[in-house]
Order: C-alpha cells, then sequence, then structure tokens
C-alpha cells in the first residue's frame, strides 16, 4: 500500500496539469487577464470591458460562453444595466446575478457594437463593447 501510493498521488495531479494544457491550447489566445472566480475559466476566454482602479466592479466579455460577466466587489450592490446598439436601441438582455457575478446572455445579439450602461446606486457608467465571432 505504501508503495502504491505515491504513484497514485503522481497520477492524480499530473492529470489536471494535462488537462489545462489541452484546454489551454485550444482556445483563442486574446487573453488579457486572468481572472479569480469559484470555476476554473481558462483565462484566454476573457476579454476586459471595464476594469478600473476606484470601480465598484469590473466588466468582461467571455468568449466561451458568450456572455457579459459583471464582478461586483460589493455583492450586496444593487445593479441595473442596459445594452443598446448603435442605432441606440436597446436590446433585450437579461443578467442573472449569482454572489458577486452578474451574468447575462449575448448569444441572441448580431456581430456590431454595443453600448452598455451601467447603473449602481445612481452611479452610471457607459461603456462599449464589440461582439465580433
Amino acid at each position: 500500500m505504501k508503495k502504491l501510493l505515491p504513484l497514485a498521488l503522481t497520477i492524480l495531479f499530473c492529470r489536471p496539469a494535462a488537462e489545462a494544457q489541452n484546454v489551454k491550447a485550444s482556445t483563442p489566445s486574446t487573453s488579457i487577464l486572468a481572472t479569480e472566480s469559484s470555476t476554473i475559466r481558462p483565462a484566454e476566454s476573457f476579454i476586459v470591458i471595464h476594469k478600473e482602479k476606484d470601480s465598484p466592479f469590473e466588466i468582461y466579455q467571455d468568449m466561451m460562453q458568450d456572455q457579459m460577466v459583471i464582478r461586483l466587489k460589493n455583492q450586496f450592490d444593487v445593479l441595473r444595466f442596459e445594452i443598446k446598439d448603435e442605432q441606440g436601441r436597446s436590446m433585450n438582455v437579461k443578467g442573472l446575478q449569482d454572489k458577486n457575478e452578474v451574468h447575462a446572455d449575448l448569444k441572441d445579439l448580431v456581430n456590431g457594437r454595443y453600448r452598455l450602461i451601467v447603473d449602481r446606486n445612481k452611479e452610471k457608467i457607459f461603456t462599449e463593447f464589440f461582439i465580433k465571432r
């Protein structure tokens, strides 16, 4: 049993590293930022839309899941957002909040430039992002 334990540990610890290399090789290399999250996702799938030192949140576009991720620094913040197309029309995109993240599905949006308006406790932030698949 003592001789098998090191072999079993080696197999267990080497396998996730090999799987991570396979995932990394198959994802696009448009990485700007590695993120911390409760679920492990390749850093290459995130594109930074908004990240400022004093901002109460960060916004990413998750290319793998085709979602927008708004990461809140305080999970109890009240947050509303709106996405508008180039002509100023509101897009019907709903977000689901899970602890300190809001996920919004972008699958129904066509390629193009969009304006994101985030309203957090009467503080508004305007930013633009592009969808190009």
